[in-house]
């Protein structure tokens, strides 16, 4: 079955404007708590969308410290969002991957730490 060009090209629209309607709704500040082996991460991630291009940022806080990275690699792809985190421990660098899924009020996310292991949590927005 053959359908019109208009068609094809209304189609083509509606799923680039979901993909940008995405990219907007990420935007702004989200909070989580995560379990790791070392004790709960407190997490704010900040999110800027400007046209088509996200950007993000984390603050970190733990028992021992707190720290400000920047987030690599942002990309937002329907309601997938998918990033990178460089950790600098003593002297190395892990990247830690994440992948996850937005709603209105909450992502959940999977956070990978190369092949040291995994975990699930959600982020919740900040309001």
């Amino acid at each position: 079955m053959k359908l019109p060009v208009k068609n094809i090209l209304l189609v083509s629209l509606l799923g680039l404007f979901a993909s940008l309607a995405s990219a907007a709704d990420l935007a702004g500040k989200w909070k989580a708590d995560i379990e790791t082996p070392r004790g709960v991460q407190k997490y704010e991630f900040t999110f800027t969308a400007t046209g088509d291009q996200v950007t993000g940022t984390a603050h970190v806080e733990t028992a021992q410290r707190t720290r400000d990275t920047e987030l690599t690699d942002v990309k937002v792809t329907g309601d997938t969002v998918t990033f990178a985190e460089v950790l600098n421990f003593q002297g190395n660098e892990f990247r830690i991957t994440y992948s996850g899924k937005i709603g209105a009020k909450e992502i959940a996310f999977h956070r990978q730490m190369g092949d040291f292991g995994s975990a699930h949590f959600t982020a919740t927005r900040v309001e």
